[in-house]
This record gives C-alpha cells, sequence and structure tokens, in this order.
C-alpha cells in the first residue's frame, strides 16, 4: 500500500522552515498539530494564514512527499512568487480546473459562491528549498486587510522625501521605466546583508558581472530572491564573488532587449537569432565583487540554477569581503561598522 503521509521527521523540517520565514505553526492545548491532515501556520507580521498538506500526495520511504504544497487565502495569492525554474509553481484543480482547493480544514478562507467548503489558492514547492523560497516571498507581502491603503501611503511617503518610488538606471528603455513607474513597491524584505545561495552562472557572462561591464543577468522566469547571493562559476565547484539582486525587470520585448545591450552583454546577432528568445526577465545586480580566493563547495544533486551553501561556505565567503562578516546564525552577514546597505524604500521590487 502506497505511503499517502509525511513522516514525523519531514514534518518537523517544513515547520523549521516555515516559522524561520516568520510564521508560527498552530498547535492544540496538548501540544499536537491542531489538524490531522493538515498544518495551519499564521503570519507573525501579518496575521495570514496559510496550510500545507500533510496527507494525500506521493511520498517516498522516507516519508518525503514528491512535492510541498502550500494552500493560502485567495486575497493573498502572489503570483509573482512564481518561479518555475526555482520549482515554485501553481497548482491547479483537476476536478473543476481552477486554482482553487476546497478542505474543511481551511477554516481561516472563505466559502465560494455556490461551494460548500472553504476554499484557498495553491502553490506547489518541489523540495525544501523550493518551499524556504515560496515562504520567504508570501512573507514579504502586506497584510490583505491594508493593502488597499497600500498605494497612497506609498505616494504619500514619496512626496514627503521628494523621492521617486522608483530610480531606474540610466538607459533603460523607456518602456521598461514606465512599466517599472508604474509599479507600487510592497517591498518588505528580508534583512539585506543575508547570504545563503549561489547562483550558478556559465562563462562568459560570470566574468562580465565580475568585471561590472553586465549589471543585467538574463533569465526565462522572475525571481523571488533580493539581496546578496554568491555567484558560482558554472562546473567550477567554486563561488567566484559575490553580488546583490535587487529588482526583476520583465518580460522585455525584442526591441526592449536590443536597446539594453550595454546592460546585458548578449549579442546582437544571438538575440536575433531567437536562440535566447526565452531570456526576457532581466535580473537586476548592483555591487559585484570579485573573491581573491574561489571557495569551493557541495554542489548537491539537482541543482541547476540555484545552490544553498553551508556555514563553512558562508564563512570562507566572507572573510574576503570587505565590509562583511559572519553573523551568529547560519548562512548569514552582518554589516560591519561603516558598511552601509541600501534602505528597503531605495529599491523597488516585484515581490
Amino acid at each position: 500500500m502506497p505511503i499517502t503521509e509525511i513522516s514525523r521527521q519531514v514534518r518537523d523540517q517544513i515547520v523549521a522552515q516555515v516559522e524561520r520565514a516568520g510564521w508560527e505553526v498552530q498547535l492544540r492545548k496538548d501540544g499536537r498539530d491542531r489538524y490531522v491532515k493538515v498544518l495551519m501556520f499564521v503570519s507573525r507580521r501579518t496575521g495570514d494564514t496559510l496550510y500545507i498538506p500533510r496527507q494525500g500526495m506521493s511520498v517516498d520511504g522516507g516519508g518525503m512527499p514528491k512535492y510541498f504544497r502550500v494552500v493560502i487565502h485567495p486575497d493573498a495569492a502572489q503570483p509573482d512568487c512564481l518561479d518555475s525554474e526555482n520549482g515554485i509553481t501553481q497548482a491547479r484543480n483537476r476536478k473543476t480546473g481552477s486554482e482553487y482547493f476546497a478542505s474543511s480544514n481551511y477554516q481561516a478562507f472563505p466559502v465560494r459562491e455556490g461551494a460548500d467548503e472553504p476554499a484557498g489558492i495553491c502553490y506547489d514547492a518541489r523540495d525544501l528549498e523550493a518551499l524556504g523560497r515560496l515562504l520567504d516571498c508570501l512573507s514579504e507581502r502586506k497584510s490583505h486587510a491594508t493593502a488597499e491603503t497600500e498605494p497612497a501611503a506609498t505616494a504619500q511617503a514619496s512626496e514627503s522625501s521628494g523621492m521617486p518610488i522608483t530610480d531606474p538606471q540610466a538607459h533603460i528603455p523607456a518602456q521598461v521605466v514606465q512599466r517599472a513607474e508604474s509599479r507600487t513597491s510592497t517591498l518588505a524584505t528580508r534583512p539585506e546583508g543575508v547570504l545563503k545561495s549561489g547562483l550558478v552562472i556559465d562563462s562568459p557572462h560570470i566574468e562580465r558581472i565580475l568585471e561590472g561591464e553586465k549589471i543585467w543577468e538574463m533569465r526565462s522566469s522572475r525571481t523571488a530572491t533580493r539581496g546578496w547571493i554568491a555567484l558560482i562559476r558554472k562546473g567550477s565547484g567554486t563561488v567566484v564573488g559575490v553580488t546583490r539582486i535587487v529588482d526583476v525587470l520583465g518580460p522585455l520585448s525584442l526591441d526592449e532587449r536590443l536597446a539594453a545591450l550595454d546592460k546585458h552583454r548578449i549579442d546582437e546577432a544571438q538575440l536575433r537569432s531567437g536562440e535566447v528568445e526565452k531570456w526576457v526577465y532581466a535580473w537586476v545586480l548592483e555591487e559585484a565583487q570579485p573573491l581573491p580566493r574561489p571557495v569551493a563547495y557541495q554542489h548537491r544533486s539537482g541543482a541547476v540554477i540555484w545552490v544553498t551553501l553551508d556555514e563553512p561556505v558562508i564563512e570562507a565567503i566572507c572573510a574576503q569581503v570587505k565590509g562583511l562578516q559572519p553573523g551568529n546564525g547560519v548562512n548569514t552577514f552582518i554589516p560591519n561598522a561603516g558598511f552601509k546597505f541600501p534602505e528597503a524604500s531605495e529599491i523597488d521590487a516585484d515581490t
């Protein structure tokens, strides 16, 4: 008989990952989980609720599911959290064909018209690392109870400070600037200075980033990640530098990409050939720095785009980057005195 319930060990891993992102697991007075079939969490910051089913999916012999499903309030849905390259996708209800999933367990969610049970919208994360990224993204939103007042408050703050909501880089195509300026920033980022992952980039692109010539890393999807990341040269098994992701622009048309050759450094002929036509999102990078001595890391099986770095690797990177030092927790940077990270208000983001 196939296993359809996660193990206690996996349950504890899920809880640790969710609580790290600022959500608190809901328990009964006797210390047991609130529900048998789902884990329930409440955001410490916004009061939003999410559920993660612990039964009903395909599970391997160790009690690890093939994917993690996260069910959120319909008003808290964030399409920008979808990141298929990094294993975060939208789930679809096979019975109804919609994005809504109903269950009597989802008591914090509304009952849709014509339905008998409360329903939420689901995201699927392919592994624990993708789950962590999704939760970080969901944690950055404002409470849906205050979302309607956000644009006005943001505009008022911009007027009083005399600073625009966005500050696009020079020479960015006019269409992209207009698109960026039309967005209202809902940034409530994880603390700047946190580094826990490395991005795998092939040559010669990674060398151009480290030389300061390339400030747009072109990808086929958005990313929810903001802040410091390590740069990994593909196939080398080493971290060769660090940079910050400060924004994501796109999807960009061919004309917009052709007008920004000095940003992404992809050859015009290659763009026109259609060879890289899926690279329509620009991950905007700042403060790229090469490491004097590359740092070896353990490349986990299946890691193609992102690699979660171990604490000794983080410490070895910190030792080489001026103004940064290891934090007390795992995989964290803490700025030294005199080193200033930008304020969240200085960055306009999609997440």
